[in-house]
């Protein structure tokens, strides 16, 4: 979606022309079984705020009202719901930024005291903590805290970030088969 009083500027290294820069997202579409529960789910327990509704979409807007702060609820009754599992040729879920600890800590008591029991225990994943919960509509949320101790540069500097493929410790074992099944990259 081209939104013409962006003021963000897009990135235009390795050959592209401002005009077909990206800028950054929008926001966010998400399959849902059933509009209603999702609908009170996010708006409820997740901050967003209702907007538009035309047939089976949903416009909401959650944080800061602007650029990426769209989220679309669509419903779609044909695919199976969600796993737990990774999703493989699809995004599989998107983060909602809990801001700190605390925040985190009392949204996931809120949502489990709401009935809402589908969550995971706290993962720690080197550059950010989170909570999953599945929503009623069958999309997976993650609640995140991405500023934590450490952040971004805990194992590179600044100057050195993207510059090597890193992993967190859990899969650091791994890094031969995981490197193994991606493609190259030529820059």
């Amino acid at each position: 979606m081209e939104v013409d009083d962006d003021p963000r500027r897009g990135f235009t290294g390795a050959g592209v022309p401002q005009e077909y820069a990206i800028h950054g997202i929008y926001g966010v579409g998400v399959h849902v079984t059933g509009p209603d529960t999702a609908v009170e789910f996010a708006a409820n327990h997740l901050g967003a705020r209702e907007g538009l509704a035309e047939g089976d979409r949903f416009a909401l807007e959650a944080g800061r009202s602007g650029l990426g702060g769209a989220v679309e609820l669509v419903v779609n009754r044909t695919d199976g719901p969600g796993t737990w599992i990774y999703g493989a040729g699809t995004i599989h879920h998107f983060a909602w930024n809990a801001d700190n600890l605390k925040n985190q800590d009392e949204l996931k008591f809120e949502i489990e005291g709401a009935g809402y029991t589908d969550l995971s225990e706290l993962r720690d994943r080197k550059y950010f903590k989170s909570i999953y919960v599945r929503s009623p509509g069958g999309a997976l949320f993650e609640l995140a805290v991405t500023h934590n101790e450490g952040g971004w540069d805990c194992d590179e500097s600044p100057q050195e970030l993207g510059k090597r493929f890193q992993l967190p410790d859990q899969f650091e074992s791994r890094r031969d088969e995981i490197l193994g099944r991606l493609e190259p990259i030529d820059i």
